[in-house]
């Protein structure tokens, strides 16, 4: 539930395809559900990846001081807070992401570019991303598949939930 704040804490559940595949994301207008194409359900991010798997959803709620309502100043952090300011109500909510879709300009060519991004930068999250890059391979032609080590977690973290 939201807190005076306006805010609710939500955990990102990961959706991949059959199989613990990566397919490209058809257009539902085609009769298939997005939650069709991504039948699986995983929690991966930070179990996995050593990542953060919790994200803010933010209710239209104005502040009576001010008359604003509470912005994101980025995907992490509240506008005009400081980067310490965290949840402070109830249990975090499970909802569906969608991060591992595939395709060309897929999941994994965005990977690469948040990794060199962060290697650039010397930021210390880029191992996270280097972490990841290790569960995923591609061949020229070919869809993004697991690695060994890839499909022995995603199998030990993943369940079909249609």
């Amino acid at each position: 539930p939201p807190n005076p704040r306006g805010d609710v804490l939500g955990r990102m559940v990961e959706r991949v395809g059959p199989n613990l595949t990566f397919p490209a994301l058809r257009d539902i207008r085609d009769g298939v559900s997005i939650e069709d194409q991504f039948p699986m359900s995983c929690r991966t991010r930070k179990a996995i990846f050593g990542g953060v798997d919790t994200k803010h959803a933010l209710f239209a709620v104005t502040d009576p001081q001010t008359n604003t309502r509470r912005q994101f100043a980025t995907s992490h952090r509240f506008e005009n807070s400081n980067n310490n300011e965290r949840h402070s109500g109830g249990h975090p909510i499970d909802f569906a992401h969608y991060a591992f879709v595939g395709g060309p300009g897929g999941f994994l060519d965005t990977l690469q570019v948040k990794w060199q991004a962060k290697l650039d930068a010397h930021d210390k999250y880029a191992r996270v991303y280097e972490r990841e890059r290790e569960f995923f391979q591609q061949q020229p032609g070919s869809p993004v598949s697991l690695t060994p080590a890839g499909r022995k977690a995603f199998q030990a973290m993943c369940a079909t939930t249609n």
